[in-house]
């Protein structure tokens, strides 16, 4: 299934290597569930043959090797977006409290963006904090510089400023 999956995401790649798919649309052609499909991302990013610009489920991946790569070698970089675009906050401004099935794609993000593998020590993260927020505290994390101790440090850090400044601009954008 791996092998399957980077032929469709080299299928996919545009003349500069950059490869957009969603989440569904790969469950679907790869006939699989998305954990398993979640595996083989990883899978093609450990072994090289992708970098992951943006986890699933909006997956954007940069195709190491892909056909015509070879008249493409003086690439611009390439830089990744963020989960706070507005498609995406649009799409998810709804509570995860209300939909368990969203609450572990979520969960799952924050895995696959801080790098974790063991989801307990922030299942509260996601009940106390929005959607919003934890994806605004995500997409920091993601465009950080340097940091200092860790990818779930610098999160764990930022979610309750985050809140505490997305709750000032509400009461004061209320007349």
């Amino acid at each position: 299934m791996t092998d399957r999956l980077l032929e469709i995401l080299r299928h996919r790649a545009n003349r500069r290597g950059l490869a957009f798919a969603k989440q569904e649309l790969l469950v679907e052609q790869l006939d699989c569930d998305p954990e398993k499909l979640a595996l083989a991302v990883e899978a093609l990013e450990s072994r090289g043959a992708i970098t992951i610009l943006s986890p699933l489920p909006y997956l954007v991946v940069k195709v190491q090797s892909w056909s015509g790569n070879e008249e493409n070698s003086a690439e611009t970089p390439v830089f990744p977006y963020s989960f706070s675009s507005s498609h995406s906050v649009n799409r998810f401004r709804n509570s995860y409290r209300d939909r368990p099935e969203e609450t572990g794609s979520l969960l799952q993000e924050v895995l696959l963006i801080l790098g974790e593998t063991d989801p307990e020590p922030f299942r509260k993260a996601i009940e106390l904090y929005s959607p919003h927020v934890i994806r605004m505290a995500l997409d920091r994390v993601r465009k950080a510089q340097s940091i200092q101790k860790s990818r779930t440090a610098l999160f764990r850090y930022l979610l309750p400023r985050i809140a505490k400044e997305s709750a000032d601009h509400k009461s004061h954008a209320q007349p």
